[in-house]
C-alpha cells in the first residue's frame, strides 16, 4: 500500500506543471511578450524586463526599441556589456538572420570574456510590430548555456508578438 502511495504522490509531482510568469514587453503599450521560469530572477524595467538564471550564469534583457534606432540600440547593448566587464572578440562577430513565432530578426553573436572566463554573447533585434522591435540581450558562460538550455528553448519559444 505505501508503495502505490508513494508512486501516486510522485506522478502528481512529476505532472505538476513548472509555473512561469508572462511578462509583457515593455509593461505599457507592449508589443510582445515573453515566459520566464519562476526559479529565475526577473524584474521590469521601463523598456521591458530583465532576468538571470538561478544559478546567475545566464544574463538576459527583452526590451522595446523603436525600428528607427535600432543600431543605436545594438550600440547601447554592447556598451552595457562592456560596461558590467565583458569583453568582446570583435573577430568572433557571426551575424544571422533568423525568425521566432513570425517575429523576422538578427542575431549579432560573438564570443568573449568576462570576471568568470569564457562568454557567450548575443544581441537579437525582432520585428514585434511595423515601427517597434525586441531587443533581446544574451550574456551567459559556457556551461551556463548548456546547464539551461532547457529552459533557454522554452523562452525563446514563448516570444510572442502582441497583435
Amino acid at each position: 500500500m505505501k508503495r502505490i502511495i508513494l508512486a501516486c504522490a510522485i506522478a502528481a509531482i512529476m505532472s505538476t506543471p513548472a509555473f512561469a510568469k508572462s511578462f509583457a514587453i515593455p509593461s505599457e503599450n507592449p508589443v510582445a511578450t515573453v515566459v520566464l521560469p519562476d526559479d529565475w530572477n526577473a524584474d521590469e524595467i521601463d523598456t521591458g524586463v530583465e532576468v538571470t538564471s538561478k544559478d546567475d550564469e545566464v544574463y538576459m534583457a527583452f526590451e522595446t526599441v523603436k525600428a528607427s534606432s535600432a543600431e543605436e540600440a545594438l550600440n547601447e547593448g554592447l556598451d552595457y556589456l562592456k560596461a558590467k566587464g565583458v569583453k568582446l572578440d570583435e573577430s568572433s562577430m557571426k551575424q544571422q538572420e533568423m525568425t521566432i513565432n513570425g517575429m523576422k530578426g538578427l542575431a549579432v553573436n560573438f564570443t568573449g570574456k568576462d570576471k568568470d572566463g569564457d562568454a557567450e554573447i548575443s544581441l537579437i533585434l525582432l520585428g514585434a510590430s511595423k515601427d517597434r522591435l525586441v531587443m533581446l540581450t544574451y550574456w551567459s558562460s559556457p556551461e551556463g548555456a548548456k546547464a539551461n538550455d532547457d529552459a533557454l528553448n522554452k523562452i525563446a519559444d514563448s516570444i510572442k508578438p502582441v497583435n
